[in-house]
């Protein structure tokens, strides 16, 4: 508008238009499902924007004079019926962004969300704290006779749908706090319906956990609700540990500084942005990942009464960690490593896969590592060594003989959040690849994050690969005389599966101490390594392959579907040791 000059905008037009159209009408604006919705204004000759706006606000008025019409024989209304105010159960982790009192975070109570239906006449009214999309305006507006009122009793921003809510780079996005399953919940709301209820609380039980899909929106979601149901403390521990720790470390890296734009426009502190900022940029990776793993996440955060975008900053946080982008605002050192003995260097022609996983926020994640037997609706059945609420896998072997392992080698200069984060990668693999060659193909046809060396063993073919990736490079590498390790930057050139690429980095500062320490260990026992040889190679401190990052263990036998876990209390740095707990991937299956 004009400088110096006040309008009631396009609604005002609209009422006016009505009311000097249809006598004796009083004319009400209440804005419904607008949040995307923009206006098509039609061109004004003269007048510049106001002249715009007023035919904007007239063309409206033609529609709801057709509106009108089509129930102009509709008894008037003699009374407002009120049908009550329902609470929708919210969580979000921008809690602090709206002002309010409470525990936000990845761990805050429920928020409500107030829905209130009433009578007008023969209209039912139904309103939104907010401003939802269109889709969500169809959504809760289904049955003839109701409406939807949006920016009423509250506004906790907007409401998209899930469709929209997986895309990165709307504004509606960003600003929607809720999940992506807000809308359901109001709908639920709307209609009388009781929330669903989350099952925190429930006792956790000790071993690997087996987890078969509950009943829920698809085999997918229910597969997340089942997990979500069996580690609801766990999970909720994991991220209160984590969350606290990890706004502890960006504020004393200097997160303050990129944020201090973002905290003086809000107005709160940059400490309350740190996990709002991660979120956003989470949900960038949203994109590139299976609407089946979106679905099991949302199943996980549903039954164990989290945000939505607290597991979905879980199950990429390792991806973030290796962006070069500050406004990731991690810096977490990782020194993983992984080993493959298999034909003439083992004792029987076995495949012996070893792998340890280093990486910061040992006090937080050491004790927290879970198997879990996953048995999804469609692919393989799999053991994943992960944490509670994570739906990709850290190591994983699954039932068709496949296990796979990875660690990070910084690539700065060929990194990108618009990629399949390395975690679901992972499960993508084990959980729907043949072989080894299509396990292979998988990981690089696979739009790329930043710098991995992932190792994948086949029972079954008694062969493995590394493949080294970037965001848009791949090589791979097979194993020397038996041997095969994660990172091996001496490899001559016909230890590669075709050429080379000069972008990819071949190692990182540690592996020059550690993978050369491994490599002394086993070829002294070549041609006669063992399990227990394996499990030894993995505890040594020389080298730096036992240290203090180290937070779990792993041996796989894929040719047997036996796993070795030395995981918590089982990892001793202080006295070199690591102890394994055996078990058997078909023991565990239905």
């Amino acid at each position: 508008a004009e400088a110096g000059q006040l309008s009631a905008g396009w609604p005002g037009v609209l009422c006016d238009a009505l009311e000097r159209d249809l006598p004796g009408v009083h004319a009400m604006f209440l804005q419904g499902a607008m949040g995307d919705v923009s206006p098509r204004a039609p061109h004004a000759e003269d007048g510049g924007d106001f002249a715009r706006m007023r035919a904007y606000g007239e063309a409206i008025a033609v529609h709801a004079r057709d509106a009108f019409d089509t129930c102009a024989d509709t008894a008037p209304a003699k009374s407002i019926a009120v049908h009550g105010t329902r609470d929708a159960v919210g969580y979000t982790v921008a809690g602090t962004l709206l002002g309010r009192e409470g525990e936000p975070g990845l761990t805050p109570r429920s928020w409500p969300l107030p829905v209130a239906r009433f009578s007008l006449g023969g209209v039912e009214l139904v309103t939104v704290p907010g401003e939802p999309v269109e889709a969500v305006g169809r959504q809760m507006g289904q049955g003839r006779g109701r409406w939807v009122v949006g920016c009423a009793q509250d506004h906790l921003g907007y409401f998209a749908d899930r469709s929209l809510y997986r895309q990165a780079g709307r504004y509606e996005v960003e600003l929607s706090l809720f999940g992506p399953d807000a809308a359901d919940r109001l709908t639920r709301a709307a209609n009388g319906a009781p929330p669903r209820p989350g099952t925190r609380g429930n006792p956790t039980p000790t071993g690997p956990i087996t987890l078969r899909p509950d009943p829920g929106r698809n085999p997918a979601h229910g597969l997340g609700r089942a997990h979500g149901r069996l580690l609801a403390h766990p999970i909720r521990e994991l991220l209160e540990a984590a969350e606290a720790r990890i706004v502890g470390d960006a504020m004393r890296h200097g997160a303050g500084v990129p944020l201090l734009p973002a905290s003086l426009w809000i107005g709160v502190s940059g400490r309350d942005l740190v996990i709002p900022s991660l979120v956003r940029a989470a949900r960038q990776l949203q994109r590139r990942i299976p609407p089946e793993y979106l679905d099991e996440m949302e199943g996980i955060a549903e039954a164990a009464g989290v945000p939505y975008d607290a597991v979905l900053l879980e199950n990429v946080f390792l991806t973030l960690a290796e962006q070069p982008n500050p406004l990731a605002l991690l810096t977490l050192p990782a020194h993983c490593t992984n080993l493959v003995a298999l034909g003439d260097a083992t004792s029987m022609g076995q495949v012996l896969h070893g792998s340890t996983l280093d990486w910061g926020m040992r006090g937080v994640l050491q004790h927290r590592t879970r198997a879990l037997v996953m048995e999804p609706h469609d692919g393989h059945a799999f053991v994943s060594v992960t944490w509670p609420g994570m739906v990709g896998t850290l190591r994983a072997m699954g039932a068709q003989g496949l296990a796979i392992t990875e660690e990070s080698c910084a690539a700065p200069d060929d990194s990108t959040l618009d990629g399949v984060p390395v975690n679901i990668l992972m499960r993508q693999v084990v959980q729907h690849a043949t072989g080894l060659d299509d396990a292979v193909r998988r990981v690089q046809e696979a739009p790329g994050t930043c710098g991995y060396k992932i190792t994948i063993s086949d029972g079954r073919a008694l062969d493995a690969r590394v493949v080294e990736v970037t965001a848009r490079h791949s090589e791979v590498r097979k194993p020397r005389e038996g041997l095969c390790f994660g990172c091996d930057p001496s490899a001559p050139p016909e230890n590669f599966v075709g050429p080379r690429v000069a972008k990819i980095p071949p190692n990182d500062g540690s592996s020059a101490r550690r993978y050369p320490q491994a490599r002394r260990f086993l070829e002294s026992r070549r041609q006669r390594i063992r399990l227990d040889d394996m499990r030894a190679a993995l505890a040594q401190t020389e080298g730096g392959i036992l240290n203090d990052g180290t937070l779990f263990g792993v041996v796989f036998e894929p040719q047997l579907g036996t796993f070795h876990l030395a995981l918590g209390e089982d990892v001793r740095v202080e006295s070199g040791e690591l102890h394994w707990q055996t078990g058997k991937l078909q023991d565990h299956l239905s």
